[in-house]
């Protein structure tokens, strides 16, 4: 029972932390969960908010074959099938 209590009581804290409503937008775009679709006003908003992530993942992000060398940046798509093949196992684990 003492666990009902405790996220009972961590519910009603977060609801009284956002009771004013949405939070305003970080001063770093891509930080936070879905920073790409959550955090933008508009459609046009999020589309060059995910241009500009996209560039910087690739500034910042660079392949390297097996030897350490650089072969090319790591673009979304990468992550992404990362991300669902880590998915994948997760349900594989679960069933």
């Amino acid at each position: 029972m003492n666990n009902k209590n405790d996220l009972q009581a961590q519910r009603e804290a977060a609801i009284q932390l956002t009771a004013g409503g949405t939070p305003t937008r970080t001063l770093n775009p891509f930080f936070g969960v879905g920073p790409i679709t959550n955090m933008t006003t508009d459609e046009v908003d999020r589309r060059l908010t995910r241009f500009e992530f996209e560039a910087w993942l690739e500034n910042n992000y660079q392949k390297l074959d097996d030897q350490g060398q650089k072969i090319g940046p790591v673009r979304l798509v990468n992550l992404t099938a990362v991300c669902t093949a880590v998915i994948r196992q997760i349900k594989l684990c679960w069933t």
